[in-house]
């Protein structure tokens, strides 16, 4: 697992991926998150886009409110970009797979490919499944949670909504506590 950074104090920065195909919602995630703002209409990603955010959350350890820095990669989905992307997917504390509830067939199936990049670059990395759009989405998920967690090798699943923002803060900070646990 890569080190944690120790910033000035007592802060630690940890890397986070968003990734998975276009369309499904990532740079809506990261903005609602960070900024907590949502904009209609896609705006595409042209290799990779970074935010930061500053947060504390409960340390599972300690059960101490501990400072961390978020360096949030936003990874462009497009296949134009799948000859230089694996340089972004390196050393990843933690990694997003993120597919639209809306449209399973497109972008639940290839989260596989997805988690095979993530697992050759950043074998250690924690990783969190997400479905969003849940607002657009008729309810229904692909498969079972304890199947998606088993397929995708992830500890925990989500489904969001980047437009009204429902589960978006819980993912993010069940993503620092699972990496500030281990």
């Amino acid at each position: 697992m890569p080190k944690k950074k120790k910033a000035k104090g007592s802060k630690f920065a940890f890397k986070l991926l968003l990734v998975g195909e276009p369309e499904v919602g990532k740079t809506s995630l990261i903005k609602r998150y960070v900024d907590d703002f949502f904009k209609e209409g896609y705006q595409i990603t042209l290799g990779v886009d970074f935010l930061s955010k500053s947060v504390n959350i409960q340390n599972p350890k300690t059960g101490e409110d501990q400072e961390l820095t978020f360096q949030i990669w936003d990874v462009a989905g497009q296949s134009g970009f799948t000859n230089f992307r694996h340089l972004y997917l390196k050393k990843a504390h933690g990694v997003f797979l993120v597919f639209d509830l809306s449209r399973p067939d497109m972008t639940y199936e290839k989260l596989d490919r997805w988690r095979a990049d993530i697992e050759e670059q950043s074998p250690n990395a924690k990783v969190i499944v997400i479905g969003n759009k849940e607002d657009i989405a008729k309810g229904e998920v692909p498969a079972g949670k304890e199947e998606i967690l088993d397929r995708f090798k992830a500890l925990e699943f989500f489904t969001t909504s980047a437009k009204t923002g429902s589960r978006v803060q819980e993912a993010f900070v069940q993503m620092g506590q699972l990496i500030l646990g281990e």
